[in-house]
């Protein structure tokens, strides 16, 4: 079975979607192909990389989702994966139009993160986040499944889609194997010197 993963923001080597799901998926014996910003197409580690210009500004990539559906097509997957929500629309497409199952990776509030975002005017970020809190429930529902991150995220969903299911974003086990042998870990009191690889920004707590 064919899986192919699409997103227009994240780049081809994502920790989340290269490392643990498109590499999961080929473990588990899944012909597994990503589409996502790169520079070329390539196969690393068993994982085909199909590649999208890094776009120059918000609008370029919003115009650039129609080349990753494009793009989609093209791979005749039996299920296609995506991660962003201005995929969304070309999502419901595959699913209603092309009948392809079709998942919908939820890993941001992205409605709450409208109410932070510094381009848009302050007096449009609540009409402009309810709008999309409605049309993202709406195409949400017309796909074949969702995963979201949290339980609380899960419950949004809930409502307009019934195969909803929360995956949490915990860290690879192969991680904690390699702190253990390294010097860092301490073996008399079984600790850990812990490193955080994420951004912290006000909108992520």
């Amino acid at each position: 079975m064919k899986v192919c993963i699409l997103t227009s923001v994240h780049p081809a080597f994502d920790h989340r979607i290269f490392h643990k799901q498109a590499k999961s998926l080929l473990k588990a014996g899944y012909d597994v192909i990503v589409i996502a910003q790169h520079d070329k197409d390539e196969t690393v580690d068993g994982v085909r990389i199909v590649a999208l210009p890094k776009p120059k500004n918000r609008l370029g990539r919003i115009l650039g989702t129609w080349r990753v559906f494009k793009l989609a097509l093209k791979q005749k997957a039996d299920v296609y994966h995506f991660h962003d929500p201005e995929l969304l629309l070309w999502g419901w497409l595959l699913r209603n139009l092309a009948h392809r199952h079709v998942i919908y990776d939820v890993h941001e509030y992205f409605v709450d993160t409208i109410l932070f975002k510094a381009w848009i005017p302050y007096f449009l970020r609540k009409p402009i986040a309810w709008v999309f809190n409605r049309i993202e429930k709406i195409l949400a529902g017309g796909v074949s499944a969702v995963i979201t991150v949290t339980e609380p995220m899960k419950q949004r969903f809930s409502d307009c889609q019934m195969f909803c299911v929360s995956v949490h974003n915990f860290p690879s086990l192969e991680i904690t194997t390699r702190a253990k042998e390294s010097k860092e870990f301490d073996s008399e009191n079984d600790q850990y010197s812990i490193i955080y690889t994420g951004r912290m920004r006000k909108e992520k707590g």
